[in-house]
């Protein structure tokens, strides 16, 4: 059995000459050990990437360069461009030195702002799944994704991605009614629930309040108002509910994280935290 939940993907692409079994999923070999890293930098004339670990790593590797953020947004949260956001590529590994890794074919430009990993494919002709499977949590700009490539899988247990994405919003400090209707806070201003994580890099100073983060749903308004749903390719987020005593006929409940409109083989999204 596979289990695929939507704030951990969004999208998967099969490539025409191997399968890519779940690009936005955990995907490993059973009793394979995953291997993500962060990339600190990139230069793109010698197909060179600076990262923070290489321990997992040998030549001839197969690895999946990922941008997972970078997005850009108004002042309402909704998306104005993509930037590099969502953009993969596939390569090999030709070297490797201490933090510096070479890959062959060159690396295209991504932006390290962006949240930009390096994760090892792991695979072969045959992968057999024969324990269950957890994707790596998306935290600090790395995980939410690993890769097959293999020319069968065989399924004896379950892959698992839930709540391994883009983060939800948490709770609102507020304990009491209101009828504030801002849109954007800080969290520890009492004015709202956080908001949900999107494809725009998070900003302490508007990281909670009902209004949404890109795909990223907004967090309720005063003490008991829901939070918006997560975006992405698939639609806009739902809003979430109003509060439920005082002032209940406001909309302080959360804006649903926005849609993404751009559809792409050169790009995949992690569904919007809600």
């Amino acid at each position: 059995m596979v289990r695929f939940y939507s704030n951990a993907m969004a999208r998967i692409w099969h490539s025409t000459i191997t399968a890519i079994a779940a690009l936005l999923c955990l995907s490993a070999e059973s009793g394979a050990e995953q291997f993500c890293t962060r990339v600190v930098g990139i230069d793109t004339c010698t197909s060179t990437v600076y990262v923070e670990s290489t321990s997992m790593l040998s030549v001839q590797d197969t690895i999946i360069v990922y941008q997972s953020q970078g997005a850009i947004t108004n002042s309402d949260g909704d998306l104005i461009g993509l930037g590099h956001a969502g953009e993969w590529s596939i390569h090999t590994v030709a070297m490797i030195s201490q933090h510096t890794i070479v890959l062959r074919p060159n690396v295209p430009y991504y932006d390290t702002e962006g949240s930009v990993q390096v994760c090892r494919v792991l695979g072969g002709s045959v992968v057999r799944i024969t324990s269950n499977l957890n994707v790596l949590p998306f935290a600090d700009g790395v995980g939410g994704i690993c890769s097959i490539v293999a020319d069968t899988v065989e399924l004896g247990a379950i892959i698992d991605a839930a709540g391994r994405g883009f983060r939800g919003g948490w709770g609102s400090l507020n304990s009491y009614d209101t009828c504030v209707q801002e849109t954007s806070n800080t969290w520890l201003s009492g004015i709202g629930g956080g908001k949900g994580v999107g494809l725009s890099t998070e900003d302490e100073r508007f990281n909670a309040g009902r209004g949404n983060r890109d795909i990223g749903g907004g967090g309720g308004n005063a003490r008991n108002a829901g939070g918006g749903g997560g975006g992405s390719v698939a639609g806009r987020g739902g809003n979430g509910g109003f509060q439920t005593s005082e002032f209940g006929s406001l909309p302080l409940g959360g804006h649903g994280g926005t849609s993404v409109l751009f559809h792409s083989t050169h790009r995949v999204f992690l569904g919007g935290g809600g």
